[in-house]
């Protein structure tokens, strides 16, 4: 039996890594900058979020690692319809 023929081709994901130096002040730069460069999964270091603190950003899934004292802190974010999904890794003291 012969394989059918994809129809349909993928396209490819266009990433990005930004420092956000305190991403809740900077939230209408990072979505212009996400919108304007048409960015799939962007990744957020230095977020400076409270584990309490809610974050979203239109059109996309956030995957987040808070520190407790909001210094520090990562995110990912995956704009919707992108499958894909978490995978948990256990803390680290020392890299």
């Amino acid at each position: 039996m012969a394989a059918r023929r994809r129809t349909e081709r993928c396209k490819a994901l266009r990433l990005a890594c930004w420092n956000a130096d305190g991403v809740r002040d900077r939230m209408l730069e990072l979505e212009d900058f996400l919108s304007q460069h048409s960015v799939d999964i962007c990744l957020l270091n230095e977020t400076f979020l409270n584990p309490g603190q809610a974050f979203w950003l239109a059109n996309y899934v956030c995957h987040r690692t808070d520190k407790p004292t909001a210094r520090g802190g990562t995110a990912t974010v995956v704009r919707r319809g992108i499958v894909h999904r978490s995978v948990p890794v256990p803390g680290l003291t020392n890299l």
